[in-house]
This record gives structure tokens, C-alpha cells and sequence, in this order.
């Protein structure tokens, strides 16, 4: 993706469950910064709650990005989004 000062790109590292994102200035990808976010699925966020207190009540699906057609999608099934929303309370 690009807009007129940054470029974008970003992927999944299945492995090691991880997104990355990537930015840099427009016309130098040497100066990329890569962030690295660490993905849970709903299941891994409630054996880490386990010990803190909190259970997970609720989880909502966010939207999906098409990069064949260019579209993002706000509703998707939970296995097709990029992210989702947690709600948790106090056990």
C-alpha cells in the first residue's frame, strides 16, 4: 500500500504467529521499520487470563482486507479476520 509520503506492507508469520508491518518513507524501502504484534487466538487469550483474574466473555470478529481486489470487508467470520474485539470482566 502506499499514500504520498509512506509505504506499507504486511504479512503474517504463521510459524511464530506474528503479524508484521512494515513502513518506510515513499521510494526507500532501506529506511523499513517492522513492527512484530504477537496473535492469540480466543482460545490462547483464556489460558493467559487463567491466573489474572479475568475471564473472556465475549469476542467479536473485525473486518478482513481483500489484497486481490483491494476491498476491506468490516464483517468477516472469526478465521477470516485480522483482528477482533475481547471483552473480558472480572471473575
Amino acid at each position: 500500500m502506499e499514500w504520498e509520503d509512506a509505504a506499507r506492507r504486511y504479512g503474517y508469520d504463521a510459524t511464530s504467529n506474528r503479524m508484521l508491518d512494515t513502513w518506510w518513507p515513499t521510494g526507500d524501502p532501506s529506511a523499513a521499520a517492522t513492527q512484530s504484534l504477537r496473535c492469540y487466538t480466543p482460545d490462547e487469550l483464556r489460558r493467559l487470563l487463567g491466573s489474572t483474574g479475568l475471564e473472556l466473555i465475549d469476542v467479536r470478529p473485525g473486518g478482513a482486507y481483500d489484497h486481490n481486489t483491494g476491498v476491506y470487508r468490516d464483517r468477516v467470520p472469526l478465521e477470516e479476520a485480522m483482528q477482533y474485539v475481547a471483552t473480558l470482566r472480572r471473575v
